[in-house]
Formats: structure tokens, C-alpha cells, sequence
């Protein structure tokens, strides 16, 4: 699965080694430079400093610290017997991108009509995937010692199995069932912490786009019927433990591990994970090699994933602010024509997760927006709701719950209602208040802010 590579980097790639051998003379007496020393000093002690701390290095490392028990695999099992019963997957697929109606508007008579049928024809499905979802580990049947050709089938097996819950879901709110719209929901997020152990940035990604459809249907849900206290307390409990994203973390650990195993491996490894075996390309990514650049390369790479660690650790601003110009930095290969001074490997490999740090925010707030959503339903059941928004309003984050404060700049989120309607909304990566205020002006001609409608 060749996952990192865009026809656009494959062509830029392919142009510079393809080009490499009549450059060579130019070039090779890297390897001989006290600088290729010290990259390989530098490599040594990046891979001491993660053996020291108990990370993976290696891919079999890799395999086993993505937890295989007895219980793991037989949860991993009982989901895959559940995508396996999944019928009908067009008309799935095309049900599940259609949009929600707006306040107040029902699903369209032929379109509850299509989403039944669906339903009913994956009845074995749907209960199969309640039944796996009782779990509390989960490791699916993967070998990640294949490094970048790791095979996942269960990806997009997951991916429609979700569809399919989120269509029980707006189905079940819909027409009045509330029990069965929360059961539904549980299971999306059950189904979402099955990859909370895979180490993977692709799980990662997807369990994110599960988490944040979910959160945006419950809260569509809750203003379509009422939902039981017992389903709308397990929601909250189950939502509540993908806060501390340790899944990020372990992607992070998969992603290192995949990269050091790309560059420790043979040159026939990189051919296969690009999709060319030309002699020209092979004969340049010998000659890349022999001239010291592919070790430069390795360094640059674990210097970056190094600071991806440290970035985890730090307050939201300069948490961005760091991420930014780690892309940036990344960016100087733009422009040069020898591709002995181009980082190669390492620019397949990092574009995408250096995207994370932002990416990993915006979870979080999705998270934190649903869980204050939840919050002030139960304040206007229980008659707080006065006391619920004046705590919020003049509250601090020492007195709030941690899910009411704005992960973009850890105070509290920012609200305002018009009769029954509240928009609570974070001020997103500006860290400005874009939306428009309570009074009806309007704020900012476009918005990054994230933001959550509740109609109670």
C-alpha cells in the first residue's frame, strides 16, 4: 500500500533520481566529508535515546507493541465478522454522503425509505457490531512487520460500518426512537476506540473522521427527539476517554517506526513502497546513497520526528506556532535541481503528519464542543440552565471542566443563545473570535472558528 506517495512528489522524485547518475561526479564526495560522520553519529543517538525510552525501533518491535492478547484479537475478530455480514454497500455509500436537513425539516420521505431498507438488510450486521463493540481492547489481525506495505483492510471495512450507525442514527432520531439513536451512536464510538492501539497514522485519521461525524450527528440527533439519560450518560463517558489522544502518540511511534525501517532497508524496499523498478531510478537512489545524501536524509527525518515529540508537550499556541515552521523548514527542498542536497525520502514521508498538531486541536475541540453540548441539554433539564451559562461565561479554567475549555487557547468556550438556540464555538487556530455576536453583528467575512448549534 503505497500510501505516502503522491503522483505529484512519485514524478518530482522520479525526475531528480532519474537525473542523479550524470550528477554523480558532481556529488559523491559527501560520503567521504566529516559530515556524513556526524550524521550517522547524530542517527545513533536518536535510536539509543528511543531504545532508552522504551519505544519501538524496529517494525517487529513495532508489531509487538501494538498489545496481541487473547482478548484483543478476539474483539479484532468479532469486528471483522461484523464488516464481513455488511451488505449493500453502494446504496450505503451514497446514503451517507447525502446532507442533513436543516432546523425543523424532516428526511425526505424516499430517502427514509432508501436508509430502511439499508438498515434492514444489514440487521445482522448492525447487531454483530454491538455484540464486538462490548470489548474494551482490540487488535486487528494485521502484520505491521511489512513496514509501508502494510496491508488494512479494515479501514474502510470501518469506515462503512460507521456510515451504517450514523444511518441508524438519523433514522432512528428521526422518527422518534431516541433509545435506538443513542444505542447506534454508542457503537460509532466503540467502533472509533477499536483503533485506539493501532499505531498507525492512517487509524488515527480515520478514527478522527469517525469521532467528528459522531459528534456532529448527536448533536443533530438531541435536536431531533429525546434520548434516555442512560444512553446520553454512556456517550458522554465513552467521549470523554478520547480526550487524553494517546492515539496520536502511538501514531507518531508507528510513523517513526516505519520511516527508520524505509531507511535502514535495502534500495529494492524504497522501489517497491514508490512503485518504480526503472534502471534509471534504481541506478539514482544507488547513487543518492553512495553519496551520502540518503544518510542526511535519515537525521533530517529524525531530527523533525524528534521535535514532533516535543511539539506534544506544549501549550496550544506554540504547539502552532512550532508546527508551522517545522513545515516550513520542510519546504526548502522546493527549488533545488541537484538532488544530492534534496531530502527525498523524508519528503514522502512527513507532509502529512506534520499537518497533525492542527489537525490534533480541532479534535479535540469537536470532542469538548459535543461534551458542553451534552452539558447544557442536561443543565435545561435539570432547570441550571441560568447557573450553567453564568458559570461558563465568567468561569476560569481552574473551575470549569476541562471539555468547556477551548483546546486553541485553554480558556473557556465562547457561547451566545437566541431564544432556544445556543451556539457554543471555539475561537479556532487564530485564536480570534470570528462569529457573529449575539446582537447580530457580524464578525469576520470568514471564520475559522469551530462551532456547535444546540436547539433545545
Amino acid at each position: 500500500m503505497h500510501r505516502h506517495s503522491t503522483a505529484l512528489w512519485r514524478a518530482a522524485t522520479l525526475f531528480l533520481l532519474c537525473a542523479a547518475p550524470g550528477l554523480l561526479g558532481q556529488s559523491q564526495e559527501a560520503s567521504r566529508t566529516p559530515g556524513a560522520q556526524t550524521s550517522e553519529q547524530s542517527i545513533s543517538k536518536h535510536l539509543a535515546a528511543l531504545k532508552a525510552r522504551g519505544l519501538p525501533r524496529t517494525l517487529s518491535e513495532l508489531d509487538e507493541y501494538y498489545a496481541r492478547t487473547s482478548s484483543s484479537m478476539a474483539a479484532g475478530a468479532a469486528f471483522l465478522k461484523a464488516f464481513d455480514a455488511l451488505r449493500n454497500d453502494r446504496d450505503l455509500l451514497g446514503l451517507a454522503k447525502a446532507k442533513l436537513p436543516g432546523p425543523g425539516s424532516r428526511l425526505p420521505p424516499a430517502e427514509l425509505k432508501q436508509i430502511k431498507e439499508c438498515l434492514e438488510i444489514n440487521a445482522q450486521c448492525l447487531a454483530l457490531l454491538r455484540t464486538a463493540a462490548g470489548h474494551r481492547f482490540c487488535r486487528y489481525p494485521v502484520d505491521l512487520t511489512s513496514g509501508l506495505t502494510t496491508k488494512l483492510p479494515h479501514l474502510p471495512a470501518i469506515k462503512k460500518a460507521a456510515d451504517l450507525l450514523i444511518l441508524e442514527a438519523v433514522y432512528s432520531a428521526d422518527t422518534g426512537s431516541g433509545t435506538q439513536a443513542g444505542e447506534a451512536l454508542q457503537t460509532a464510538l466503540d467502533l472509533a476506540a477499536s483503533l485506539n492501539e493501532e499505531p498507525m497514522h492512517l487509524s488515527y485519521l480515520l478514527q478522527t473522521a469517525v469521532l467528528t461525524r459522531t459528534c456532529r450527528t448527536l448533536e443533530w440527533c438531541l435536536g431531533r427527539c429525546a434520548m434516555p439519560a442512560t444512553n446520553m450518560n454512556h456517550i458522554r463517558n465513552r467521549l470523554l476517554t478520547f480526550l487524553p489522544d494517546r492515539t496520536y502518540r502511538r501514531a507518531l511511534i508507528g510513523e517513526r517506526c516505519m520511516g527508520i525501517a524505509l531507511f535502514e532497508s535495502a534500495p529494492s524496499t524504497f522501489e517497491t513502497v514508490v512503485g518504480e523498478r526503472s534502471p534509471g531510478f534504481r541506478q539514482g537512489v544507488e547513487n543518492y546513497r553512495r553519496a551520502g545524501s540518503w544518510t542526511r536524509d535519515y537525521q533530517s527525518y529524525l531530527q523533525v520526528m524528534e521535535e514532533l515529540d516535543t511539539i506534544q508537550t506544549l501549550g496550544p499556541r506554540e504547539k502552532l506556532a512550532r508546527a508551522t515552521a517545522l513545515q516550513q523548514s520542510q519546504s526548502v527542498n522546493k527549488g533545488i535541481s541537484d538532488p544530492f542536497k534534496v531530502n527525498i525520502v523524508s519528503a514522502m514521508l512527513l507532509p502529512a503528519i506534520l499537518r497533525n498538531p492542527e489537525k490534533e486541536l480541532r479534535r479535540q475541540t469537536e470532542l469538548c464542543l459535543a461534551l458542553t453540548a451534552l452539558s447544557l441539554r442536561h443543565a435545561k433539564q435539570t432547570g441550571d440552565l441560568r447557573a450553567w451559562a453564568n458559570e461558563l461565561e465568567t468561569g476560569t479554567a481552574l473551575s470549569l471542566p476541562p471539555f468547556m475549555l477551548d483546546p486553541f487557547v485553554r480558556k473557556p468556550l465562547k457561547f451566545h443563545h437566541s431564544d432556544n438556540t445556543w451556539l457554543i464555538y471555539s475561537v479556532g487556530p487564530n485564536g480570534l473570535p470570528d462569529t457573529p455576536k449575539e446582537d447580530g453583528g457580524a464578525g469576520e467575512m470568514t471564520t475559522d472558528d469551530i462551532r456547535c448549534t444546540v436547539r433545545l
